[in-house]
């Protein structure tokens, strides 16, 4: 699960080495699209490896109703991604690790205008806090956050070292960051005061497994949600939960082996039973999502007829976007809340002028 993307990024204002590890802030590239839908029901990114291509495509139902290109190369699928920030999601690219740089994509979601910052170190991760995106990287032996403000000062800067920082999540007062000591091996909670990002509290998490630190979290009703997919050669089926009080732990067992993604709604968590790169089933077998009542911790599990390997959730509806089939086409579903009730299925197809295009992750319009 863990992972070295390596990417040199050259900044538009001043050329940085990349021993120096740090960003000083790089211009912003505003994207205005030609046409923008009205409403939408669920929307797939396509992106491609190869290519300095990537598109957006907005669904009603399952009707195509616009298409957005963005000039960014490899949507990275493997994150925290989509997060939300009042009306705007964002993204990451990764770019091709050489010519390219990688971005933080912010995208408005009632006018669809876009918005790419180059990023000038590898990322791995994105979040969002009461001000602004926060992105993860990591470099050198060390780990790097940069929070891109709303009133487009900044960026504000931290770094951790020794520290390899696989995923955040921000909240109004904290960033809570999952990392690994690359000397030590020890895996920790670190939080980290969101108006200046300096450190705060760091948390030993011994349950979890240096190099198996998963990339998703979240937290609803005062509780941090953090999956546990997997323990060294066997999938695994727990939740760890802390506690934003007082920092205690434990853990929650779920019905369905290999929790993935986590998304709040309210007091709800959703967990996508999945893999990035499954080693132990097929991808096609994972079709599961439970829900989780975090003032309670029950947990009620639903078995899609549909597999998944990316999702997303508002307040009325999971959307899931499939494994590509045999024919290499992958699927859009989306269903209603809280039944799962099938609302519509879709074969997806890919924008002819993106070559060797893949669909990364999916969003859903929030209310």
């Amino acid at each position: 699960m863990r992972r070295q993307p390596v990417t040199r990024c050259v900044s538009f204002l001043v050329a940085l080495s990349l021993a120096s590890a740090l960003v000083t802030g790089c211009t912003s590239t505003t994207l205005t699209p030609d046409t923008c839908p009205n409403e939408f029901t669920a929307a797939v990114v396509w992106t491609s490896r190869t290519a300095r291509s990537s598109s957006i495509q907005f669904f009603n139902s399952d009707s195509l109703i616009a298409e957005i290109p963005i000039r960014v190369e490899q949507v990275d699928w493997t994150d925290n991604a989509p997060v939300y920030h009042d009306d705007k999601v964002g993204f990451l690219s990764t770019g091709d690790g050489w010519l390219q740089d990688g971005h933080l994509i912010t995208m408005s979601l009632p006018t669809c205008v876009t918005t790419l910052t180059a990023i000038n170190e590898p990322v791995t991760n994105i979040t969002s806090s009461a001000d602004g995106f926060i992105t993860v990287g990591n470099l050198n032996g060390a780990s790097y956050l940069h929070k891109f403000l709303d009133d487009g000062t900044g960026p504000i800067n931290a770094s951790f070292e020794s520290q390899y920082i696989t995923t955040a999540y921000g909240t109004n007062d904290f960033i809570y960051a999952l990392s690994d000591n690359v000397i030590s091996n020890q895996v920790s909670l670190i939080v980290i005061r969101n108006s200046d990002l300096s450190e705060v509290d760091r948390v030993p998490l011994p349950m979890l497994l240096s190099g198996e630190t998963p990339v998703s979290m979240t937290v609803s009703h005062g509780k941090l949600v953090i999956p546990i997919p997997y323990s060294g050669n066997d999938e695994d089926n727990r939740l760890l939960i802390i506690d934003e009080n007082d920092l205690s732990v434990h853990v929650l067992k779920l019905d369905a082996s290999s929790p993935f993604y986590v998304r709040s709604v309210g007091d709800m968590v959703y967990v996508a039973h999945t893999f990035m790169n499954s080693a132990f089933r097929d991808l096609s077998q994972y079709h599961q999502v439970s829900v989780v009542n975090m003032v309670n911790e029950m947990v009620t599990i639903h078995d899609l007829p549909a597999s998944l390997s990316r999702f997303d959730v508002n307040s009325t509806t999971v959307a899931i976007l499939g494994p590509p089939n045999d024919d290499g086409t992958a699927t859009l579903h989306t269903y209603s809340l809280p039944s799962f009730t099938s609302m519509a299925n879709v074969n997806l197809t890919a924008p002819s002028d993106i070559p060797d295009a893949f669909a990364a992750t999916i969003f859903l319009p929030q209310s």
